[in-house]
C-alpha cells in the first residue's frame, strides 16, 4: 500500500516561495526530515494543478492496473508459451522488484529531488511493459515483469510523496480519497479491461495499454511539475548510505526460495537435490541478509531496530500472513472461473467482481469506522475471521456452483481483505514513535508484499503438485503435458490429448488444484487471527497516514 507522509507543511509566505525553492539549508543532505520539513508549498494555478493531478492519478492507475489486468490473462499466457511451471513467476517476478526497491527510491527521491525520481520509475516501468508486450518467450515475459516491477514499486511511492510535497495538509484527505478512488477504479476495471484484450485483442495489449497511459503522465511530470532538485551538494556521500547489498541479498534470498517453491513438484521431486538446496541457499542468504542489516548497513533496507517495539513487530507479522492471504486470492480466482467454469476471460473478470467490489468498500468502511471510533483493532479480528470463512467457503466451490453461492463466498473474503489492508497500517501507527511514523508505514507495506510474493509461490506450489496427482486417479489417459500447458484450450482439446469420456476428470482435477489454493488462505487468515490477538488495543490519539489498498 501506499500512503500519504504527513510530516510535510508549506513553511514560507507567497513572497518568499521562490526564493525558498532555489535554497537549501547546508546540512539537509544529511537529513532528509529537513528536507521535507523545509520544502515550501509551489502555487499553481487551478488549471495546472489539474492537469499535474491527472498526470500522477494516471501514474498510479498504471502500477494499479498491471497488479489486476493480467489476472484473467495468465491461463492464455500459459496457453501461447506452454509453460505451466513458470506461471507463478509472472507475477511474483512483478512483486519481487517492486517490494525489494521501495526502500531504495524513498532515499533516491531525497537525494536527487522527486521529479528526477519518479520520471526514471515511469520510464522503468514502460520499457518493462514494452519487454512484456514484444516477449517471445515466457523467460523473456518474466524478465519484463521484473524490470516493470522495478519501476512501478518507485511510482506508488513516489506519487503519494509528492502529493504530500504540493498539497497543504488541510487537504490531503480530500486528494487520498481520489487516490483510493483510483486503486478502487483498476481493481474493478482491471480484470474487465484484461479479459476485453484478451478476448477480443491479444493478452499483450495488457501490457501496451501503459506505453500511452505512461506517456501522458511523464509529460505532465515534465512539463508541470515544480519541486527542489534534491540534496545535490553531495550525491556521493548520500549515494553511499544506500543499502545496496542489503537489497541485492534480500532479492537473492527470495528468488532461491521462489525458485525452490515453484520448480517442487513440477520438473524436480521436493526431496530432489535441486529444491533442497535452493532453499537452504535461500535461507543462508536471507540469514547473511539479516546480518547485514544489523551490522554493517548505514540506513538498512529493514531497520531492525523497528523490531524492538513488540506491537509493531506483532502488526509486520500480521501484514505478512495477510499478504499471504492477498495475492493468491486476487489472482487465481478468475483463472477458476476460466477453467472451471469454461468463462470467456471477460466473463471471468465480470464473475471476480464480488470479491474486488467487497474488498473496496469494506476497505473505504474500515476508514470511516476507525475514524468514527478511534478504533481499528475489532476490524483486524473480524477481517481474519470473515477471510478464513470465505476462504473455507470457496474451496468448497465446483463447476455445478450456483451464482448465489460463488457471489456470496467471494464478497466474504472480500470483506475480510478489505478490513485487514486498513486496519493493519492503521495498527502499524499506532504503535509506532512519532518519528518512525513513515518508517512503519513503509516497512508494514513491505511485510505485506513479501507475504504476497511468498504465498503466491507456495499456492502455486500446492496448485500444480494437487492438479498432477489429481490427473493421475481422474484423468489416466489424457495428457499431463497439454492438459496443464493448456488451461484456455481445454474444451476444444483434441481426443488423442483429452479422450471425451475424461473431459470431466480434466476439469474435476482443476477444481482440485485451484480450490486448495483457496483453502491454503483459511490457514493463512488464522495465523494472522492469532497474531491478531496481541496487536495493540487503544484509542488513536495521533494523526494516522491511511493506507491504500
Amino acid at each position: 500500500m501506499s500512503n500519504f507522509d504527513n510530516e510535510n507543511e508549506a513553511i514560507a509566505d507567497k513572497e518568499d516561495k521562490e526564493v525558498a525553492l532555489a535554497m537549501q539549508t547546508p546540512d539537509v543532505e544529511d537529513d532528509p526530515k529537513a528536507m521535507q520539513n523545509d520544502v515550501a508549498a509551489v502555487e499553481y494555478s487551478p488549471v495546472a494543478f489539474a492537469l499535474l493531478f491527472v498526470g500522477l492519478a494516471l501514474a498510479v492507475l498504471l502500477a494499479a492496473l498491471d497488479q489486476t489486468i493480467l489476472s484473467v490473462a495468465i491461463p492464455a499466457i500459459v496457453t501461447d508459451f506452454q509453460n505451466f511451471s513458470s506461471m507463478s513467476w509472472i507475477i511474483t517476478g512483478y512483486l519481487l522488484t517492486a517490494t525489494a526497491f521501495i526502500p531504495t527510491y524513498g532515499k533516491a527521491a531525497d537525494i536527487f529531488g522527486r521529479k528526477s525520481t519518479i520520471l526514471v520509475a515511469i520510464v522503468i516501468f514502460e520499457v518493462g511493459s514494452a519487454i512484456c508486450g514484444a516477449a517471445t518467450s515466457m523467460n523473456m515475459l518474466i524478465v519484463g515483469r521484473a524490470v516493470a516491477g522495478l519501476g512501478g514499486g518507485g511510482i506508488l511511492s513516489l506519487v503519494i510523496t509528492i502529493i504530500s510535497d504540493i498539497v497543504p495538509l488541510q487537504k490531503r484527505a480530500l486528494y487520498q480519497g481520489v487516490i483510493v478512488a483510483v486503486f478502487g477504479l483498476a481493481s474493478v476495471a482491471g480484470p474487465l479491461l484484461g479479459g476485453v484484450f484478451t478476448d477480443h485483442i491479444n493478452w499483450r495489449w495488457c501490457f501496451y495499454i501503459n506505453l500511452p497511459l505512461g506517456g501522458v503522465a511523464i509529460v505532465a511530470v515534465v512539463l508541470l511539475l515544480r519541486l527542489p532538485p534534491g540534496t545535490t551538494s553531495d550525491i556521493s556521500k548520500s549515494v553511499k548510505r544506500m543499502d545496496y547489498l542489503g537489497t541485492f541479498l534480500l532479492v537473492l534470498g527470495i528468488v532461491f526460495v521462489l525458485l525452490a517453491l515453484s520448480e517442487g513438484g513440477n520438473e524436480f521431486a521436493w526431496d530432489s537435490g535441486f529444491v533442497l538446496g535452493f532453499l537452504f541457499a535461500g535461507v543462508v542468504v536471507l540469514v547473511i541478509f539479516v546480518l547485514v542489516e544489523w551490522k554493517v548497513a548505514v540506513e538498512p533496507v529493514i531497520p531492525l531496530s523497528l523490531f524492538r517495539n513488540r506491537y509493531v513487530a506483532i502488526v509486520f507479522f500480521c501484514s505478512f500472513f495477510n499478504g499471504m492471504s492477498f495475492m493468491p486470492l486476487v489472482n487465481y480466482t478468475p483463472t477458476y472461473f476460466e477453467v472451471v467454469n469454461g468463462d470467456s476471460p471477460v466473463g471471468a473478470g465480470i464473475d471476480t467482481i464480488p470479491l474486488v467490489l467487497a474488498l473496496m468498500f469494506s476497505s473505504l468502511f474500515a476508514g470511516v469506522f476507525i475514524t468514527a471510533t478511534q478504533r481499528y483493532y475489532p476490524l483486524v479480528i473480524c477481517g481474519a475471521v470473515f477471510q478464513a470463512v470465505g476462504g473455507g467457503l470457496m474451496y468448497t466451490m465446483n463447476a455445478d456452483s450456483n451464482s448465489g453461492q460463488k457471489i456470496g463466498y467471494l464478497i466474504l473474503a472480500g470483506i475480510g481483505l478489505g478490513f485487514t489492508l486498513q486496519s493493519l497500517t492503521i495498527a502499524a501507527q499506532a504503535a509506532s514513535s512519532d518519528e518512525d511514523l513513515s518508517l512503519v508505514t513503509s516497512n508494514n507495506n513491505f511485510w505485506q508484499q513479501v507475504g504476497g510474493v511468498l504465498g503466491v509461490a507456495i499456492a502455486s506450489s500446492v496448485y500444480s503438485t494437487r492438479l498432477t496427482s489429481s490427473l493421475a486417479v481422474l484423468a489416466p489417459n489424457a495428457s499431463v503435458d497439454y492438459v496443464k500447458n493448456n488451461p484456455s484450450a481445454l474444451r476444444v482439446a483434441p481426443a488423442s490429448v483429452i479422450p471425451p469420456d475424461e473431459m470431466g476428470g480434466v476439469i474435476d482435477s482443476y477444481v482440485q488444484g485451484l480450490s486448495y489454493i483457496f483453502l491454503l488462505v483459511v490457514p493463512f487468515a488464522g495465523v494472522l487471527l492469532i497474531g491478531s490477538l496481541f496487536v495493540k488495543r487503544a484509542k488513536l490519539t495521533k494523526p494516522v497516514e491511511m493506507g491504500v489498498a
